[in-house]
């Protein structure tokens, strides 16, 4: 039956099988039916799928967005690796190459980095046991959460493991709990076990929901996932490495079956290697590369955010998913309590045809309110706001973490959807690996004996001083002392020292993803006019310079009285 429904989905599309990939031509009537057949196809096959499937109705994601005109900029020399993309992705390949004698340089074609998936997710850092056993996914998730601990102690990044459960919402549901110790088992997930209702009771009294006991995953951690990125980048800046932000790979030069140049708005780079880890652009990147080997779509998913308060009613990260959810391709969403207290709900999945649209809608909101009343302390009353972040997938389900087959000095870091945060330090290895083997068949790639792992971040040190400490850093530093963003508690200090940074905040939203400022429940209704005063003092710009998201979203437009 199922053999007779993917031929009825692939019916009147042609497919051509190539040494790395399985190509689909044809027309379907919507992206939808363009997804089914792509999803029906990679059953037949475990080569990536190439949909080149046109839609009747005119649908199509679409490919890169090249910045407005820009100042072109000098690249000097040439340069070991150029790394396409400004996610976490991009941004720990980034740091991990600057453990070497390495001239690197990222390139973001936005005007900050972690401005799509890597900025617009829940934070979480998973423990390894949804991914399919077997699977890249599962074997860079464990990787990756474990290097998280000592990872973020050195960026002086907030990160909590305050572990995760799946809710079993019958007594009868305990009987899968061998299995799920077995899968746990089985990609290398460390300490998980089963929790009595008696004990859930417990760890989380404020439970509305009838739940039979729990399945408790110690390794789950959340963090704020634009501090990472923003982190990562900051240490490897100050390891040598370079960032260039509103950069557009737009085309690739060659000679034979290497690369060369990678031009872009900016001008052009010549460079000895590229690592591809362009998230939602990944596919269209790869095709300019001259290696169209596989083709992403992409899944929606909406988050809430409750205020600060409700932080105070749960404990760790949880969900009651049904048991048909054990094999799908979305974990299903659940409550999430954040590092900086509140706590997020969500997120949904819906797949959709564009890369980057941000919007939010009633119905996925309204869903969401079966993972608040999860808990009794928790109501609708206490959103603040809701966001909207896209997945890149393949249609494996898998990431694509592999060397170019056609093009020898090209490296995919490709279709990192979830868990791609946490996998995100593993990944970065995998690319320095093969980055160091390539460059080391001409000469010795040698480590950089001045790597400092710490990033300096003033900020983060504020934190954690008692309260003599405190005192006496006030004393040289006052600006950490007048309190700019009352909800978050942000400081002028902290603000003009974020704007100090390197790659510094060119906006509004900048600053909000490294210092949290306008992140409250009055979203910088009092405190915007006074981060705008410092931004143009720290940064000499005019007021009508300052700009909220990018450059197509200028927040003055002139002023109302001038000199004549």
């Amino acid at each position: 039956m199922k053999r007779r429904k993917k031929k009825a989905v692939l019916s009147g599309i042609s497919i051509t099988e190539t040494e790395n990939s399985l190509v689909l031509f044809g027309e379907a009537d919507d992206w939808t039916e363009k997804l089914s057949a792509g999803t029906a196809a990679a059953k037949l096959t475990k080569k990536p799928i190439v949909n080149r499937i046109v839609c009747r109705n005119g649908e199509d994601p679409g490919g890169i967005c090249m910045p407005m005109n820009l100042t072109p900029e000098e690249f000097d020399g040439v340069y070991d690796a150029v790394i396409v993309g400004g996610g976490v992705v991009g941004a720990a390949v980034l740091r991990e190459l600057s453990k070497w004698k390495l001239k690197t340089l990222l390139i973001e074609k936005e005007c900050d980095l972690a401005f799509h998936a890597s900025g617009r997710n829940d934070g979480m850092i998973h423990p390894g046991f949804a991914a399919k056993p077997g699977s890249k996914k599962a074997y860079y998730n464990v990787r990756g959460n474990a290097m998280y601990t000592q990872l973020t102690k050195d960026l002086k990044v907030p990160f909590v493991r305050q572990g995760s459960m799946i809710l079993l919402a019958h007594p009868l549901y305990r009987l899968v709990v061998p299995y799920m110790l077995y899968r746990a088992k089985k990609n290398g997930v460390p300490g998980c076990r089963y929790v009595s209702k008696k004990e859930l009771k417990k760890i989380e009294p404020n439970l509305a929901c009838r739940a039979a006991g729990a399945f408790l995953m110690p390794t789950s951690g959340q963090l704020f996932p634009q501090k990472l990125v923003c982190a990562l980048a900051e240490n490897a800046v100050s390891n040598g490495a370079e960032v260039r932000l509103e950069t557009a790979a737009a085309d690739f030069r060659f000679e034979g079956n290497r690369i060369v140049e990678v031009v872009t708005n900016r001008g052009v780079i010549k460079t000895k290697a590229v690592i591809n880890a362009a998230g939602g652009w990944a596919d269209v990147v790869a095709a300019k590369a001259g290696d169209p080997f596989f083709t992403l779509h992409f899944r929606k998913g909406e988050d809430l955010i409750l205020d600060k308060k409700a932080g105070a009613f749960i404990k760790k990260i949880y969900a009651m998913p049904r048991l048909s959810q054990l094999k799908s391709k979305s974990k299903g969403g659940g409550l999430v309590p954040t590092v900086e207290g509140n706590v997020l709900v969500g997120p949904t999945a819906h797949e959709v045809c564009s890369r980057d649209d941000y919007s939010t809608h009633a119905d996925d909101i309204e869903e969401l309110g079966k993972h608040i009343r999860l808990n009794g302390k928790l109501s609708a009353g206490q959103i603040i706001t809701y966001f909207a972040g896209i997945r890149a997938c393949s249609y494996h389900e898998d990431f694509i973490v592999e060397p170019s087959k056609r093009i020898g000095n090209l490296f995919h870091l490709a279709a990192v959807q979830s868990p791609g945060l946490a996998s995100a330090p593993a990944l970065a290895e995998e690319a320095a690996k093969w980055l160091i083997a390539l460059l080391s068949e001409k000469e010795p790639v040698r480590p950089n004996e001045n790597f400092n792992p710490v990033r300096n971040d003033r900020r983060y040190d504020f934190d954690l001083m008692n309260e003599e400490e405190k005192d006496a850093f006030l004393k040289e530093n006052p600006l950490y002392g007048k309190i700019v963003c009352r909800c978050e508690q942000v400081s002028e200090g902290e603000i003009r020292d974020v704007l100090r940074g390197s790659p510094a905040p060119m906006t509004l939203d900048g600053i909000r993803h490294r210092a949290r400022a306008m992140t409250g429940r009055c979203h910088g209704g009092f405190c915007t006019p006074r981060i705008v005063k410092i931004m143009t003092d720290e940064l000499n710009l005019k007021v009508t310079e300052v700009y909220k998201k990018n450059r197509l979203s200028p927040l003055f437009f002139g002023e109302t009285k001038g000199e004549e």
